[in-house]
């Protein structure tokens, strides 16, 4: 009886439908039996004298515990096979992720974002990705409604079959290819992506992220720090809505429409205040003592001509020297009345509101923690949103390492419980 089936019990584990199988593994859908959670599993096709390593592996995955990575859950032996169980996610690869709900630009970055922070989190323990492609990578909607990312392929060791040309550039030009994916909704294909396909609505930092990424055409990015930097060296206006083939038309004929509606309103209120400021503009400069010019009649008229009134002789005006009257006198005031107390201004009134933040404390399990994001400490307690590195020492003088990652969101709590005997923190909401 074949124990893959679907239906089958392996473990406290039900099998479910085959999603995928290559020449490596088989993936299938499966749930806990108790408690209900959706599961993915990744069976080996046969047995072989690789599954210690991949159990290496597997352990190294569920150490890095990073929010843009797939978590490992357990892991299982099917017939003599290594079987590994991996988090549900429920996403879409980049391409169809974008063509199906035609994200902003600014969605996009977000994504693109926190893939570089995944790979990142693995390159601080050595740790490269073999052959990553936008197929490897599925977006799913947050707690928060929001797009995150999912790296779904394991990164691997130097020294366990890797590669001689894997290594930080290489995930470095992957990540060109998958911001070129993002931006363009399809994969690059085979050919190395060529910048001027580039849709001309991509702002220029973006372009220059592609740009660096890209080794063929002289990138200059060998990290993913420098990534995260030319992201946050400056900002243009992002749009909205754009199009990117049949799905996004209706958005990119709806933006087109509200844009060209709001000019001719614009225009037409310009046009009306003129009109009407215009009458009024030409008398509103006219002195009182100005007498208007005569009007010179023709030589010869049709009416006669009545001969004028003697002009009123002129009044004297006399002027009185320009000392200000005395004010009145004021009634004193009785000793009972309420003293005026000058209303505080708008910009004292409303104060200022402090940057959004999450909380961040310890349970157990470390002799110190400290939290690090861009190079920058920070300590238990508030801190402002953001992905951050836990650094922890297990043991007095001990050098602080990285053991984990937590992801603040405003208003969050986090509680970091943490295990010395594997060296890793672990969050708790």
């Amino acid at each position: 009886m074949n124990v893959e089936s679907s239906g089958n019990a392996i473990g406290a584990y039900i099998v479910g439908e085959c999603e995928s199988s290559d020449g490596v593994c088989a993936t299938y859908q499966m749930r806990h039996a108790t408690l209900g959670t959706p599961y993915t599993m990744k069976v080996l096709k046969t047995p072989s004298h690789d599954g210690d390593e991949v159990l290496q592996l597997a352990r190294i995955q569920a150490s890095l515990r990073h929010p843009n990575l797939v978590d490992v859950v357990d892991v299982l032996t099917v017939e003599g096979r290594v079987a590994l169980v991996l988090e549900r996610i429920e996403g879409h690869p980049i391409d169809s992720w974008v063509g199906v709900y035609g994200p902003s630009l600014s969605e996009i970055e977000s994504v693109f974002r926190g893939i570089v922070s995944g790979v990142r989190r693995a390159h601080v323990e050595a740790l490269y990705f073999v052959d990553l492609t936008p197929q490897d990578v599925r977006v799913h909607s947050g707690p928060d409604g929001t797009p995150t990312a999912k790296i779904t392929a394991f990164p691997i060791p130097v020294g366990h079959s890797l590669p001689s040309t894997v290594d930080r550039t290489s995930n470095v030009y992957a990540l060109g290819c998958i911001l070129y994916a993002l931006c363009m909704g399809a994969s690059p294909g085979s050919d190395a992506p060529s910048v001027d396909d580039i849709a001309s609505w991509v702002p220029p930092r973006l372009r220059r992220v592609i740009e660096g990424c890209l080794a063929e055409h002289g990138g200059q990015f060998r990290s993913c720090e420098q990534i995260l930097e030319a992201l946050d060296s400056g900002s243009e206006p992002s749009l909205e809505f754009r199009t990117l083939g049949i799905p996004n038309l209706g958005r990119g004929v709806l933006f087109s429409l509200t844009l060209t509606a709001s000019v001719v309103v614009s225009v037409v209120l310009s046009l009306c205040i003129v009109l009407l400021a215009g009458p009024s503009a030409t008398t509103e400069h006219t002195s009182d003592h100005e007498t208007p010019a005569p009007v010179a009649r023709p030589a010869e008229s049709i009416l006669p001509v009545e001969p004028s009134p003697p002009a009123p002789e002129p009044r004297r005006v006399v002027r009185r020297p320009s000392t200000p009257p005395a004010p009145p006198p004021l009634d004193p005031a009785p000793h009972d009345a309420p003293k005026s107390v000058a209303e505080p201004s708008a910009e004292e009134a409303s104060p200022v509101e402090p940057p959004p933040s999450g909380s961040v404390s310890a349970a157990i399990g470390a002799h110190q923690l400290l939290l690090m994001n861009d190079s920058r400490p920070y300590a238990l307690g508030d801190v402002p949103v953001g992905t951050y590195d836990i650094m922890a020492s297990f043991e007095a003088g001990q050098p602080l390492s990285v053991v984990g990652t937590v992801q603040v969101s405003a208003g969050s709590t986090s509680v970091l419980s943490c295990d010395a005997a594997f060296r890793i923190c672990k969050v708790r909401r």
